[in-house]
């Protein structure tokens, strides 16, 4: 499939009309004997990175397997982070996602209707090495490329279209609802077959489009150091000191703690942004799960996606046991699915990686503008879980090779090395 369109690809939500979506669902073999003859849009979604809406058809004639109702996404209007979706990547990854991995994953995801971008998609072999040799640029050079490429992102506005299914009655999941152990369970259990399918596959090398995390430590780490100082400014009431500790450990050990991650722990696809608000539940027919927004969508550490979810799921009163339980859930899903040489001290000491990884992500995050698309006590509450988790880890036993997993007592005396 390609998301090359004869049809005039739409800039914002309100240029979507009757005649739009009857060409564009036609150019992929849909509506052969109906037309759109209305359509009415309902905002559910404007994130920080997309304009989402739900879109109401009425036919005449025959539709087929077009439902009444569809969800279409664009990029967002927010013209500063739009432009970092570009530079990185997210919105063409999105599409190629559903054009050619979708239905390789064994998990639930939205069906696709139509796909088109403005832009032709580099070679994987030449984004890779851009972004390696990037990675190594000074700081001065690399402020330069990305002031370059901020410019060509405005000249150029590139364009990018999705039209899925509308998995509707199923709803996003809301953390104060669904932040359950068993919740959480059921979520690490599905998302664990996505991973166990791509487990050190050649079909990685294969998907050339899907970056690596591996391939620029050193620009992700000074992506954190930049907003470091906002994070801490805007969260300074519920940092600790013990917090500021870790992050002061992570500015000096960050970049060297990414590239062992993602040197040690096998390579699989992961979601990359996987919590409650890109999962979808759907309690009346009994569904499985659903996993949205793969925008993300990256070649790393399986344990990358479980520290992610589970920092922002699991409230700072949850056990040890508790977590281990859930981490052997998710290990186990792996052993079943075809998992081999991964004992579970292994996921432990990739999990805690992770953990700083996500803090790392946290920070970096106040690169864009919060104020769209992300209710800030949940990501306040978001914050103070993964520093609880955190607390009393011997951080500096993260950066040796050795099998034994750092402890989970939450009791002990933190060495940051």
């Amino acid at each position: 499939m390609s998301s090359v369109s004869s049809v005039a690809i739409p800039d914002d939500l309100r240029s979507l009309t009757p005649e739009w979506v009857t060409a564009a669902l036609r150019q992929r073999g849909h509506l052969p004997n109906a037309r759109v003859v209305d359509l009415k849009l309902e905002n559910v979604g404007c994130g920080r990175m997309g304009a989402i809406a739900r879109v109401s058809l009425t036919f005449e004639g025959d539709p087929g397997d077009v439902p009444s109702s569809l969800i279409a996404k664009l990029p967002t209007e927010v013209n500063e982070n739009r432009i970092f979706g570009e530079i990185s990547g997210m919105y063409w990854r999105e599409i190629l996602f559903y054009e050619e991995l979708r239905n390789e994953v064994p998990v639930r995801t939205p069906r696709l209707y139509h796909s088109a971008m403005s832009v032709k998609v580099p070679p994987g072999d030449r984004m890779r090495r851009v972004a390696r040799i990037a990675d190594w640029f000074p700081q001065k050079v690399l402020e330069r490329f990305l002031a370059l490429r901020k410019r060509q992102a405005v000249v150029q506005r590139p364009r990018y279209m999705l039209l899925m299914e509308d998995m509707k009655p199923a709803r996003a999941g809301d953390l104060r609802i669904d932040g359950t152990l068993k919740t959480c369970d059921q979520v690490l259990r599905s998302i664990a077959q996505l991973h166990a399918a791509f487990w050190k596959s050649p079909r990685l090398s294969e998907v050339r489009w899907l970056n690596g995390l591996a391939i620029n430590p050193r620009m992700r780490h000074r992506m954190y150091m930049g907003a470091r100082d906002k994070f801490v400014q805007h969260h300074q009431k519920l940092l600790t000191q013990e917090d500021l500790a870790v992050l002061e450990w992570i500015d000096r050990n960050g970049p060297s703690l990414s590239r062992i991650f993602d040197r040690d722990a096998p390579e699989t696809v992961i979601h990359c942004d996987l919590r409650f608000d890109n999962i979808l539940f759907d309690r009346v027919r009994n569904e499985p799960i659903a996993f949205i927004d793969w925008q993300l969508a990256a070649i790393g550490p399986a344990a990358f996606d479980v520290a992610y979810f589970l920092s922002a799921a699991l409230d700072t009163t949850v056990s040890q046991d508790e977590e281990l339980a859930l981490l052997h859930a998710y290990h186990q899903t792996l052993l079943s699915s075809g998992v081999t040489g991964y004992p579970f001290e292994l996921l432990v000491r990739d999990y805690r990686r992770g953990l700083v990884a996500v803090v790392q992500v946290l920070c970096s995050s106040y690169s864009l503008d919060l104020g769209v698309g992300l209710e800030m006590d949940g990501f306040d509450r978001w914050v103070e879980r993964a520093f609880g988790r955190l607390r009393n880890m011997p951080l500096v036993d993260l950066l040796s090779p050795s099998l034994r997993p750092p402890p989970l007592a939450h009791g002990t005396q933190r060495t940051h090395g």
